[in-house]
């Protein structure tokens, strides 16, 4: 039987789950998990009718969930346990479970009340996240290495294996092999754009590394040397830029674009590049698919 669950994760670790065993979600028990507020701003013409609409945002969104305690034996140490849980210093992720699929959600506490009413009656409570990125996310973040390497028998490596007297090796086997075409095929099912983390190593020397989805590209300008990690990171607010852990966007070509390197709802390809050593870097892509609702 399909069940409504929450599982919400505090910062500091702690976990608190409304899952119909201790805790209940009475049937009107959520509010904004289906729908996102939005505004659409109209600039109105002077001298004719109508006007121009100049602007859709969806701005953040406050989700709230209400909890019932299944047994009223437990009330006293349950609603301490709930109390002590749901507190303004901490940020949270939850996690619904909803027609068998699950997505999440971060953000700050906005609210909570907890009953005072009748001792005797299931403690309730109410509470309210801010989410300022106002998607539904994933819980899979799709990472995928581009420069695949896949085990497969088959020539032209030589194995060490003698075949002859004289220790001529005439068979052989792959141990692997590139992914040379350099691109990958993004399916993005999600229910609006989203913006990748890339994260680029280097196995050798890798001379301006470049990705690039479309005619937007973001390219690198330097050597890698073995064992760097060049971290591009459009879902940042602005997009971050990291060698090795350190700010590197001044290292970046000027021609770069970073408002538009983002992977639209549907199907998009991306492809990845350098000057040289392009054979010798792996190219890992990060993405949480964003929806509307649940």
């Amino acid at each position: 039987m399909e069940q409504v669950i929450l599982h919400i994760v505090r910062d500091d670790g702690l976990e608190f789950d409304i899952d119909n065993k201790v805790w209940m979600i009475p049937n009107d028990g959520l509010e904004n998990w289906a729908n996102l507020p939005h505004s659409v701003s109209v600039q109105e013409n002077a001298s004719y009718d109508g006007g121009v609409v100049t602007n859709k945002r969806v701005g953040t969104v406050d989700r709230s969930v209400s909890a019932e305690l299944a047994n009223p034996a437990d009330n006293a140490a349950k609603r301490l346990e709930a109390i002590s849980f749901f507190s303004p210093k901490h940020t949270y992720e939850v996690h619904l479970t909803y027609h068998g699929r699950t997505l999440w959600c971060a953000g700050e506490q906005y609210a909570f009340k907890c009953d005072t009413g009748n001792i005797y009656q299931p403690v309730t409570f109410d509470w309210t996240i801010l989410c300022s990125m106002p998607y539904l996310l994933s819980e899979d973040n799709f990472g995928k290495d581009v420069a695949l390497i896949t085990a497969k028998f088959g020539f032209p490596y030589h194995s060490v294996v003698q075949s002859t007297p004289a220790g001529v090796c005439k068979r052989g086997f792959v141990m692997g092999v590139y992914d040379f075409s350099k691109t990958v095929d993004i399916k993005n099912d999600g229910d609006v754009t989203t913006f990748p983390r890339v994260v680029i190593k280097a196995d050798g020397v890798v001379e301006n590394p470049r990705i690039s989805i479309g005619e937007k590209f973001v390219r690198f300008v330097g050597t890698l040397q073995q064992g760097d990690e060049l971290v591009i990171d459009f879902e940042k607010r602005p997009p971050m830029v990291t060698l090795n852990g350190k700010n590197a966007i001044n290292k970046v070509d000027r021609a770069s674009s970073f408002t538009s390197f983002q992977i639209e709802a549907g199907d998009t390809t991306f492809e990845y590049d350098a000057d040289s050593g392009e054979n010798v870097m792996s190219v890992s892509l990060y993405y949480w698919k964003r929806y509307l609702g649940i």
